[in-house]
């Protein structure tokens, strides 16, 4: 079999970008203080949106790397899809909750020790149940509790949801009404969304539909990805252009959060070829760097904030630093010892099991007679 093989830098670049702003969206968590480019518009308030392009990017990728060039998808081929995905997402996932909740540990017996009390949910019962949840990635299908241990995970349990159904979705697909069933499925989703509360920021119970709305829009993108192939370096140009203008007009006002998914789906399309204004910028070295480490990023910068925190939030309080410094302070630290422990986590635990497990894909797969 032959797979599409070639490397998108542009969808790259541009999950480097959204998951540094999911950082930014999560550093207004709880601030005291903001600085006024922070506070004077919605567009960082407003991050979670960032989420949603991640689903659409992530139906198209799918669709790309794992569907073979004459469409079928044999049962030696959904087998190789579920291990892959396994391998991409899972090691690390355990990793940053292993981490993170040995950190809350050793701060609860800290607190114990010196005869502070320690008041946190998540050394509860439904703490307990939230973690376990969480631990095998369904915490976002309505299973768990309100208490989150690392809440970023809530739309890597969305997107299981999708990867389970992918094969059926697939194979679905070849039929044009079926297609036309889940994209008017994925409408009539966003249009609910629209007309009841515009409001996107879905992280649990209904997740796992915002999740696929995206997602099968991805899937369709892919479908339709000639069409976007097939435009002019300029025409490109013009429309990437115009989705980033669009995109970033809609966070900077209180605009409906569905509106959103339109440029989203557009800025997809019409750079997956690489070609264009944008998919130039998107290429960019550092932000090829910034998108070869976006899941770590995006899975390890809560568990940063949780645990810095505790030591920055009574440092401030007992040595009374003084607004603006001590917020610059606090987020340079965030965003610093996120990107190392990402540059870590992308290259000894990201890499290797992906590494590993393509060879036991590989020695898996029957041999020819």
């Amino acid at each position: 079999m032959q797979y599409e093989k070639r490397y998108i830098q542009s969808h790259c670049g541009l999950r480097g970008i959204a998951a540094a702003l999911v950082v930014s969206y999560h550093l207004q968590f709880g601030a005291n203080y903001l600085f006024h480019f922070e506070s004077a518009t919605p567009f960082f308030k407003r991050g979670y949106l960032w989420v949603d392009l991640f689903f659409i990017l992530s139906g198209f990728i799918i669709s790309f790397t794992t569907v073979t060039v004459d469409e079928k998808f044999t049962k030696n081929e959904i087998a190789r899809f579920f291990r892959q995905r396994f391998a991409r997402i899972y090691p690390l996932h355990l990793f940053c909750l292993l981490y993170l909740v040995s950190a809350l540990g050793i701060i609860a017996l800290l607190q114990n020790a010196i005869g502070s009390k320690v008041n946190d949910p998540h050394w509860t019962s439904d703490g307990a149940v939230s973690l376990l949840t969480e631990v095998i990635l369904i915490h976002a299908w309505g299973f768990g509790h309100n208490v989150a241990w690392n809440i970023p995970s809530w739309s890597i349990s969305a997107e299981v949801f999708a990867y389970l159904l992918f094969p059926a979705l697939y194979a679905a697909g070849k039929h044009p009404w079926a297609r036309a069933v889940m994209v008017a499925g994925s409408v009539l989703l966003f249009s609910w969304i629209a007309i009841t509360s515009g409001d996107l920021d879905i992280i649990s119970g209904a997740a796992p539909l915002r999740c696929l709305a995206g997602f099968i829009i991805g899937m369709e993108i892919y479908r339709a990805r000639n069409v976007f192939g097939a435009m002019s370096d300029s025409v490109s140009s013009a429309v990437q252009i115009g989705a980033a203008l669009a995109i970033f007009a809609l966070l900077l006002v209180p605009a409906n959060d569905v509106l959103l998914i339109i440029p989203f789906a557009l800025l997809v399309g019409c750079t997956w070829h690489d070609k264009g204004a944008i998919a130039k910028i998107l290429a960019s070295r550092p932000l090829q760097w910034l998108g070869d480490l976006s899941y770590s990023i995006y899975l390890n910068h809560v568990c940063v904030i949780q645990i810095l925190w505790f030591f920055w939030g009574r440092l401030t309080a007992k040595f009374n630093f003084p607004e603006p410094e001590s917020r610059l302070a606090w987020i340079v630290i965030v965003y610093c010892t996120t990107l190392l422990i990402s540059h870590f986590t992308y290259r000894y635990i990201e890499k290797p099991a992906r590494r590993a497990l393509s060879r036991r894909v590989i020695s898996a797969e029957p041999k020819p007679h």
